[in-house]
């Protein structure tokens, strides 16, 4: 039954009224504030705070890192007077040397290359200089002490010459032989073998004008030298403040190593009853211990004490980064003054006396060295110029450069192994096993690289520098290349180019789109797998875990294998179609699904290749792939993991890839083919997803 029509006048309009054609916009909604909006509100405002307050801490930062000692620096607003500021010896107008010396520990008495003391009752006088502060001036003299390092220097030689603060990656190599008899020795430190460095000024420099120095490193501390000089030579004023801003890294890197033996090994004992081995009383110890808390260990770190021969093996290290800090600035002269003073009353151990009356005197071991620590107030050097205005003479001050050598700047293809066997091999070795002859003597090639660095940059690199590197010496060559590559990129990234034609960057944003690739791409790969119900497609284990495996074999990790395995056990879950189901026990029960009309018709087309043919096929693709890989028939060589050295197991491997699992991954992906045009259908994701609808 039709319902009855409405007239007009039910509406509420009259016929004497006027059509509105266009009404206008109805009454807006009353909008309402939900507690989702509020919400959000909240969480955008905390964002927007914490953003700006991140931004405003890693200014604060970069600004501490660009000027790590801002409170020192000269107010430029204030009239300049040369008596009044500290102004730098090398500035970038300024060409300077570099002389690099190879020291190597020696049993003798006599070193060729003096440790000066510091004593201050040997002062230099100064003569018409009234007002000004007395600098305490080193005297030429010997003495030894159990910290003192009896050693020799090998080789000096001028390595840069014309260099510049903004010079950067200027390359230089130093060869030199080292006599291989001390590293028999059962303990061994790393400055056993070390390498110096000075920085020589061009002449004219301002220190062609030096009058007295001071330095950071206390009196009392007999700190290793950085040059080598005649026996009884006396060096000038010049010389000694070049010395005294030098610096020296060690050489030596204690790694693991493969026994030399044929049989069981026992460590070998020390080679001399009398050796003068370096012993650390408990004091010194403790010491050294709590300065390596506040300076990021101590140079007592380097040592093969108490550690078994075969796994603290001496190891030659053949790349080092010598740095210069490219700092130019004026520092106001009572604010060094200060800061010097105070470095040196803190320096090298002198701080430990104020914590205990008992703590031992001051070593060089613990005379440890940051540039945000330090900066350029390790050395103050006084100079005599004549004034341009009125030809007289005045006092002026200037502040030695910041050099340093990074520790770790080496991965495990820059070490050599010292030729010696530190093991005592047993008499009753088997057999045609021979025991490999130490040698005298070993060639080294040292590859020094310069570089000028910016403060904050430096800074940026002190903090990542871990001196005490290690790394599996007994490893693959596949997995030492792998590690070898990785120090590269990383040290690259921080300005430690190991080579001139490498590119980090370029490297590092690659390897970032390949990561992020390759997490999205299994991210997907494991939400499809999980997500299809029933598949079409043939499941072939060769494909999905063949080239895993032997990527795991060859770099001896199981993790890529694990992945790919649970991306196949979900492809076999939907294969399958198995139900896990818990019935109250604590054990599951496994439950499949009946095959579906598709899987039968498609189990119904795979047999239709014969038997033979499938054999056929495997000898004739087998055969090719062996003898391919064997006489190594390749149109293009390979690159990148190269293949494991060839034994029983790993023929064994080759002969099953080439006439079971390639064999096996071709024929499934040609059968797949013939199903899919006998069938007429190629599956696609958007089918899995429509089926799963």
């Amino acid at each position: 039954m039709a319902s009855p029509k409405k007239s007009v006048k039910e509406f509420g309009i009259r016929d004497s009224d006027p059509l509105e054609l266009n009404p206008g916009p109805g009454p807006r909604r009353r909008s309402t504030v939900t507690c989702k909006c509020v919400l959000w509100s909240i969480l955008v405002f905390f964002g927007l705070g914490g953003g700006y307050l991140g931004a405003k801490a890693a200014q604060a930062v970069y600004r501490q890192l660009r000027e790590p000692h801002r409170a020192l620096y000269q107010d430029i607003s204030m009239p300049y007077q040369p008596q009044g500021v500290v102004r730098p010896l090398i500035d970038h107008d300024q060409t300077f040397d570099i002389v690099a010396t190879v020291w190597l520990r020696t049993d003798r008495d006599a070193v060729d290359g003096h440790v000066y003391d510091r004593a201050p009752e040997h002062q230099k006088a100064e003569e018409g200089l009234d007002g000004e502060q007395s600098l305490d001036l080193p005297n030429i003299g010997e003495g030894s002490d159990d910290s003192e390092l009896v050693e020799k220097a090998i080789l000096t030689e001028t390595i840069l010459r014309g260099l510049r603060l903004k010079d950067k990656n200027i390359p230089a190599s130093l060869k030199f032989r080292v006599p291989t008899e001390i590293f028999k020795k059962r303990e061994l430190n790393a400055y056993d073998l070390r390498g110096s460095f000075v920085l020589i000024p061009t002449s004219p420099s301002p220190l062609d004008h030096a009058l007295n120095y001071s330095t950071w490193i206390p009196d009392s501390v007999k700190y290793p030298p950085s040059r080598s000089w005649p026996e009884g030579y006396v060096r000038s004023l010049e010389e000694e403040v070049i010395d005294e801003y030098g610096t020296f890294t060690p050489l030596l890197s204690f790694q693991n190593i493969k026994s030399r033996c044929g049989s069981s090994t026992t460590a070998l004992t020390d080679a001399s009853e009398d050796e003068d081995e370096e012993e650390n009383t408990p004091s010194l110890t403790t010491a050294i211990k709590l300065n390596g808390l506040l300076s990021h260990g101590s140079k007592d770190r380097f040592s093969s004490k108490g550690k078994p021969v075969l796994e603290a093996h001496p190891y030659v290290i053949t790349r080092s980064f010598l740095r210069v800090v490219d700092q130019t600035t004026l520092y106001n002269r009572n604010a060094y003054d200060k800061a010097h003073k105070l470095l040196k009353q803190s320096s090298c151990g002198e701080a430990h006396k104020l914590l205990s009356d008992k703590a031992p005197k001051p070593d060089w071991r613990m005379c440890l060295r940051s540039y945000l620590a330090h900066g350029n107030q390790e050395v103050k050097i006084k100079v005599m110029k004549t004034a341009e205005d009125n030809g007289k003479k005045e006092v002026e001050w200037i502040y030695a450069p910041y050099l340093s050598v990074s520790e770790s700047s080496f991965g495990p293809l820059d070490l050599i192994p010292v030729p010696v066997n530190r093991e005592r091999c047993a008499d009753n070795n088997p057999v045609g096993a021979q025991n490999v002859p130490d040698e005298e003597f070993m060639d080294v090639t040292w590859n020094v690289t310069f570089i000028g660095r910016t403060p904050e940059k430096i800074s940026i690199v002190d903090s990542y520098d871990t001196p005490k590197r290690k790394y599996n010496m007994t490893e693959t060559k596949d997995n030492q290349l792998q590690t070898h590559a990785n120090v590269e990129l990383m040290h690259g990234l921080i300005g430690h180019p190991f080579r001139d034609n490498y590119h980090p960057r370029r490297v590092a944003i690659l390897l970032f789109i390949e990561l992020s690739a390759y997490a999205i791409a299994a991210a997907l790969k494991l939400h499809y797998c999980s997500s299809i119900r029933r598949i079409h497609i043939e499941f072939s284990p060769p494909n999905n875990l063949g080239p895993y495996a032997k990527g795991a074999y060859q770099l001896q990790s199981i993790w890529p294998l694990l992945f790919t395995s649970i991306i196949s056990l979900l492809k076999l879950k939907a294969i399958t179609r198995v139900e896990f189901l818990w019935r109250g026990s604590s054990l599951p029960t496994m439950h499949f699904a009946p095959a579906s009309h598709s899987e039968r018709a498609s189990h119904r087309m795979e047999p239709q290749l014969s038997r033979r043919f499938k054999i056929l096929f495997f000898a004739i693709v087998g055969a090719c792939l062996y003898i391919v890989q064997t006489l190594e028939m390749y149109i293009i060589n390979p690159r990148g993991t190269s293949t494991p050295s060839k034994t029983v197991m790993t023929e064994g491997i080759l002969a099953g890839k080439s006439f079971i699992t390639r064999p096996a991954l071709i024929l499934g992906s040609i059968m797949q083919i013939v199903m899919n045009t006998r069938s007429r259908s190629v599956p696609s994701a958007m089918d899995y997803w429509r089926a799963d609808q």
